[in-house]
């Protein structure tokens, strides 16, 4: 928004003259009601200087904050003019008019800003009032005061009309005079208008303070679970983006609306979804083969010392043979020998070599059939030969797992995540617009023909944000590069898979067409802001 625009939900409203005490008190009322339904700062603000403008038919507002050891010119309005407004800071030594009603805590009316007297203490910057071909003649300054007496702004109002609605006759001299002057009484109507906004003011800051504590919590969670999972640092935030991206795609095409409150709630899952894998063994989390690390170097060593002993005992076999008859081996008997553990040590490399390719895990279901098929009848024969088990069958069970590199028990550890998230979030006294956060977190790991987890549910019981989620994560997960038990995809093969997925009936198939039209992957591409909490659009 705009420095002199008003949001888009806010309008300017046609208002009657404000008159008797009576009227003033139920304006006063009305407004009150109005500005505590809004909590945001940035609308905060342009709503105080419009409900004080229409308050006593004014053509111009503007509004000033304590910032520091300096007053922020935060926000202005002006009915006549489409101008332009730039935030900026004054001195408290400036000789402003706002400035010294800020710093004096005193309120000011003047009937004609260009009629000052020489010894003012104040003077009238009329810059703005050239550049616009403008006339500023009546002014009222009011000092913002919070609940314990300090200051914490000005509110400035300026050119009071006959009415809200008609135009500001700067270029009419006649017209000019008949212009109204602000009366002392309006100078105890703003006092109590400001007592209002500063309330509203303190009201938004304190929700602004408690939505701040809640966003440390969240980034305080997310860091907690990278600590336990580093290699996929950055997956909860990528996902979040992705996520809202998703969702005002969604909502500009009319396929599922979602608010800007409803966004951030999906921000919020998005960033949190993955929070359960604090409770899952870290082993488990970084495993990146089917084996670990610690069971493929025992089986390097079993089959180095498998191999060694059977060479030990064909060896002693030879030597005790011969000296049974008194004999020296024959040079053929040694080359054979030789020959034999030449062979035998072939097919080691080559079991080994097959347990390697079988140890990798696939990002798919990929058919392993004859490769598990040569690997058990070579296992089997070897193992025959030498005399004793070389690759166990539990170990087998695992090599040939046709996805990822998790054994069963593994896979229901890493799946427990979503209940365990579950389970945290739904302990915390949510309010009203977050209150479903953990039920979206639960179900993005659900597909729509029931073969997700962990509840097994069906399309029906899966809301949108929850599918949107699934859509990302799955996503981010095959394109992201800092998974050691998988090479990165490229957006191309990851949006195939994405579509296999749909079509078979599992993924939201509008979302995941909205997702590859749109391109909303490339969102990726774009510098992240430094907030990451990403403003909906």
């Amino acid at each position: 928004m705009q420095r002199g625009q008003l949001p888009e939900k806010t309008t300017m409203r046609p208002k009657s003259k404000v008159s008797t005490d009576t009227e003033r008190l139920s304006a006063l009322q009305r407004i009150t009601v109005r500005l505590v339904q809004t909590h945001q700062r940035s609308e905060i603000l342009p709503r105080i200087v419009e409900e004080a403008m229409l308050l006593l038919n004014c053509d111009g507002g503007s509004i000033y904050l304590q910032n520091g050891e300096q007053l922020r010119f935060e926000f202005a309005y002006n009915r006549s003019l489409n101008a332009q407004f730039q935030t900026h800071d004054l001195s408290l030594s400036d000789d402003g008019i706002a400035v010294y009603s800020y710093r004096e805590r005193k309120s000011l009316i003047l009937d004609d800003v260009y009629e000052l007297p020489r010894e003012s203490p104040f003077r009238f910057n009329s810059k703005f009032d050239r550049l616009n071909r403008y006339r500023t003649r009546s002014l009222l300054a009011v000092p913002i005061l919070n609940s314990q007496g300090d200051r914490i702004g000005v509110l400035q109002l300026i050119n009071r009309k006959l009415d809200a609605e008609s135009p500001w006759p700067s270029q009419n001299r006649d017209e000019l005079k008949r212009m109204p002057n602000f009366e002392v009484r309006d100078i105890q109507l703003m006092e109590s208008f400001a007592s209002i906004a500063a309330a509203t003011l303190e009201n938004a800051l304190l929700y602004e303070n408690i939505k701040n504590i809640f966003e440390g919590f969240i980034r305080s969670s997310v860091r907690a679970i990278e600590s336990r999972d580093p290699i996929t640092k950055g997956h909860s935030e990528r996902v979040a983006r992705l996520s809202v991206a998703l969702a005002n795609a969604s909502h500009q095409a009319g396929l599922y609306t979602f608010s800007a409150d409803e966004c951030r709630k999906i921000q919020y899952a998005a960033l949190l979804h993955d929070f359960g894998k604090i409770g899952v063994s870290e082993t488990v989390l970084q495993k990146s083969s089917k084996l670990y690390d610690h069971e493929l170097s025992s089986l390097d060593q079993k089959f180095r010392q498998a191999h060694l002993e059977w060479q030990l005992r064909q060896t002693q076999s030879l030597l005790l043979d011969r000296l049974n008859q008194n004999l020296a081996p024959t040079q053929n008997q040694i080359d054979r020998l030789r020959t034999d553990s030449e062979t035998v040590s072939g097919q080691f490399n080559q079991l080994w070599l097959q347990l390697t390719e079988l140890n990798r895990p696939n990002v798919q279901h990929t058919d392993l059939k004859d490769l598990i098929s040569s690997f058990e009848g070579m296992n089997h024969a070897l193992s025959s030969q030498i005399g004793q088990e070389i690759v166990s069958t539990p170990i087998i069970e695992r090599l040939t797992l046709s996805k990822g590199s998790l054994s069963n028990e593994e896979r229901l550890a890493i799946e427990s995540h979503v209940s365990w998230t579950y389970e945290f979030l739904k302990d915390i006294p949510w309010d009203k617009s977050l209150k479903d956060l953990p039920e979206i977190t639960y179900a993005h790991h659900e597909k729509l023909d029931g073969s997700g987890y962990p509840r097994k549910l069906k399309a029906a019981k899966i809301p949108p944000q929850s599918r949107i989620l699934t859509i990302t994560d799955i996503y981010d997960a095959l394109t992201s590069k800092d998974r050691p038990y998988k090479k990165a995809l490229t957006s191309e093969k990851a949006i195939s898979i994405l579509d296999f997925e749909m079509k078979a009936g599992k993924l939201d198939k509008y979302l995941v067409e909205l997702f590859c039209q749109k391109k909303v992957y490339e969102i990726l591409e774009e510098i992240p802001s430094e907030d990451p909490f990403w403003k909906a659009a």
